[in-house]
């Protein structure tokens, strides 16, 4: 039998199945009052791509500020050129007690191409006190 036309296409694997690589990072620290501080900083290679599985961030007064003022521990994502507020975990002035805390969490929402990056800083602009901050991300990177 003659076949006339382009031969069928063979199907690509799907993203899983790509040579896939699991990573994970994670901080934890108390600090006090700083300025915006990078953390955690992962940029896709040439040639991948990643999907973020899980990010999850929390923030706790330890101790309370002597001029309190916003906490923050927030994720932003450089994606197409942009730069994006991807998760904002924060505690406002008037939170100044011991123990009040924020936190929030996401799972398997975020494609990340080749060049993009994710990156996790803490701000506090309170005097005294001290803050824990906790952050953490789950990728599984494949070929593009």
């Amino acid at each position: 039998m003659v076949r006339v036309g382009t031969t069928p296409a063979v199907a690509r694997a799907a993203w899983y199945d790509r040579n896939p690589t699991n990573y994970a990072y994670a901080y934890f620290g108390i600090v006090a009052p700083h300025g915006a501080t990078q953390r955690i900083s992962y940029t896709v290679p040439s040639g991948k791509k990643a999907i973020v599985e899980l990010l999850e961030t929390y923030i706790k007064r330890v101790t309370a500020a002597t001029a309190p003022d916003t906490a923050q521990a927030y994720w932003q994502g450089t994606l197409t050129g942009a730069t994006n507020l991807l998760q904002n975990v924060e505690l406002l002035s008037i939170e100044n007690t011991p123990a009040q805390g924020m936190s929030k969490n996401m799972g398997a929402t975020i494609t990340v191409n080749a060049g993009e990056f994710l990156t996790l800083y803490t701000v506090d602009a309170s005097t005294g006190g001290t803050i824990r901050y906790g952050s953490s991300i789950k990728l599984s990177v494949f070929d593009a």
